[in-house]
């Protein structure tokens, strides 16, 4: 077994982990080599920490912060400078030390897709929406939805995507059409039926709540009087038809409605 030595980390990388005096494994033969390095080399103390945990994982909880931040940070520096393959084992070495860490977990996955290892990357979305909701983080729902959508699976995206359709209304246009493709693919309407009742036109071409009848606004998500939402999904289709309408047309593909 090597015999390790504790160093405290040097400007600026202690401001990376957040702790000024925290300490970190390194091999003794390779203290004085690390410490000269100029600029301060991050991948160097994390392979090191990779080898100590290796030898003492029962140590993994006292580095769980400290290393588990500057393994993120230095993931999102190598990904961020064009590293994207490097990053993931600073990826990974900081979701082992901090398994919950959400924004690692999403940074991870946006890697895993961006390196087109998408079976990986699903599994990274999945992951990640389980310490988090659609309301929050809509776009990992939409990002696991393009690799279903890459691989034929319109039922997966389908499954995914159309039981929000109705309780977010999504202003995201990728959202709408990725399950519009879906559907039609399948041979399913293209336009969604929005779970929650529409705003209901009164005398006077007023619009009012459909759940309790009080006076609403045209650009109302929600009703002032009782909660019940009455936003509209954006309009990514014809509203007479329902097809897809594409970006910039000014005419419907499927009826030939202007839109």
């Amino acid at each position: 077994m090597s015999t390790y030595a504790f160093i405290e980390l040097p400007v600026p990388l202690n401001e990376w982990c957040g702790q000024s005096d925290a300490l970190f494994p390194v091999d003794s033969t390779h203290v004085a080599e690390i410490q000269a390095a100029d600029p301060p080399e991050p991948e160097r103390i994390l392979f090191e920490l990779e080898a100590y945990l290796e030898e003492y994982p029962g140590k993994a909880a006292r580095f769980a912060e400290t290393g588990g931040e500057l393994a993120f940070r230095t993931a999102v520096e190598q990904f961020t400078n064009g590293l994207k393959e490097a990053s993931l084992q600073f990826y990974e070495l900081s979701l082992r030390l901090r398994p919950t860490h959400l924004l690692a977990r999403i940074n991870y996955a946006i890697a895993l897709h961006a390196l087109a290892y998408r079976d990986e990357a699903l599994k990274a979305y999945e992951a990640a929406m389980t310490l988090t909701t659609p309301q929050e983080n809509l776009r990992l729902w939409i990002l696991a939805a393009q690799i279903h959508a890459l691989r034929n699976d319109d039922q997966a995206v389908i499954a995914l995507l159309e039981p929000l359709a109705g309780k977010l209304f999504p202003d995201d246009p990728q959202f709408w059409d990725l399950l519009g493709d879906a559907r039609e693919h399948l041979g399913k309407p293209t336009s969604i039926q929005q779970s929650s009742p529409q705003p209901k036109q009164t005398a006077g071409n007023q619009l009012a709540c459909p759940k309790c009848g009080l006076s609403i606004k045209a650009d109302d998500r929600f009703c002032q009087n009782c909660g019940q939402s009455v936003s509209q999904p954006p309009a990514k289709f014809c509203p007479d038809c329902g097809a897809p309408r594409k970006p910039g047309a000014k005419f419907c593909g499927g009826c030939g409605k202007q839109v």
